[in-house]
């Protein structure tokens, strides 16, 4: 998994969210903390091939409660399976409710449609959430956003928790 220009080796057996946990709790110290015991709200906007993987290795390891996400995406039928396998996942076709409800919010859409994106959600960011770019085609200096932001380029072999 690439983070920014940080390549994060896994080792047998971690997987993909544990390392984005770690990743995250470096880079926001002031957000994260060892001793935090309130639940981290996840938040994904867009809900395609890359979202998915990212999203049911956690789950189905068990290493992130489906409580603790939202997911918001402009199909809905797309998301039938995940609500399907996971109902206490909350879904909605709401960017803004996503942003609000979100401590750590993923951007999970096309390079042509994230401007359109952060132009619905940025005021609506959290001083104290963290913005994750899933996209190569976006630099994190075009988000303008006043939250930490990282970029993230996940391996679809997260879905089975080696990537």
């Amino acid at each position: 998994m690439l983070f920014r220009s940080h390549r994060v080796q896994d080792q047998e057996g971690v997987n993909l969210f544990q390392s984005f946990s770690i990743y995250l709790r470096w880079r926001c110290q002031p957000f994260y903390s060892a001793y935090r015991s309130t639940a981290v709200k996840l938040g994904i906007i867009g809900y395609g091939n890359m979202a998915r993987a990212m999203l049911n290795g956690p789950l189905e390891s068990g290493a992130l409660p489906p409580s603790d996400v939202i997911v918001s995406s402009r199909t809905m039928s797309r998301m039938a399976p995940l609500i399907e396998r996971w109902p206490a996942v909350e879904t909605t076709s709401d960017n803004a409710l996503a942003a609000r409800r979100s401590d750590i919010l993923l951007i999970c859409v096309r390079s042509e449609q994230v401007a359109a994106v952060m132009n619905e959600i940025r005021p609506l960011l959290s001083s104290a959430g963290h913005l994750v770019l899933i996209n190569s085609g976006v630099r994190i200096a075009d988000v303008r956003a006043d939250v930490p932001v990282s970029k993230a380029i996940p391996s679809i072999t997260a879905e089975v928790g080696r990537g």
